[in-house]
């Protein structure tokens, strides 16, 4: 069966659900979860051999957005608690509903933005998933 609902990230949003981070996001990196593959390889072995890990990390989330001097300030401190963090992505063509990614996360890092001549000001964001509520994904329609 072909895929159907392609779309683009247009129109995508995170939310923040203590925190007021609603900025002019440019880019909503929501990255990858991964598994550690453990090394059983011994030396006897005539191939690597791995088993599956324990644990599988959430990952990071990574934002870029506008940089507002008045609108961030204060807000870009990294976060002292944790709060559910939602990114929607928007409805596909011939959907009813949105996808959506959420779990708990903490900010973990602020980039301030460069100063160039003819360059709009951005700046970048890191959210880590605490694994409180390891982020879980919601299929759209």
């Amino acid at each position: 069966m072909p895929n159907t609902r392609i779309d683009t990230g247009h129109g995508g949003t995170i939310a923040f659900g203590t925190s007021s981070r609603g900025l002019n996001w440019l880019t909503i990196d929501p990255g990858e979860r991964s598994r550690p593959a453990v090394d059983i390889t011994h030396l006897a072995s005539t191939t690597p051999t791995y088993m599956v890990g324990d644990l599988e990390e959430p990952g990071e989330v990574t934002l870029t957005f506008q940089w507002d001097p008045a609108g961030t300030a204060g807000w870009y401190a990294t976060s002292t608690a944790a709060e559910t963090v939602t990114i929607t992505w928007p409805v596909a063509p011939g959907g009813t509903t949105a996808a959506t990614y959420a779990g708990t996360g903490i900010v973990t890092r602020v980039r301030f933005p460069n100063l160039q001549t003819n360059q709009v000001q951005t700046g970048e964001m890191t959210v880590k998933w605490t694994g409180a509520t390891p982020p879980a994904w919601t299929a759209g329609n």
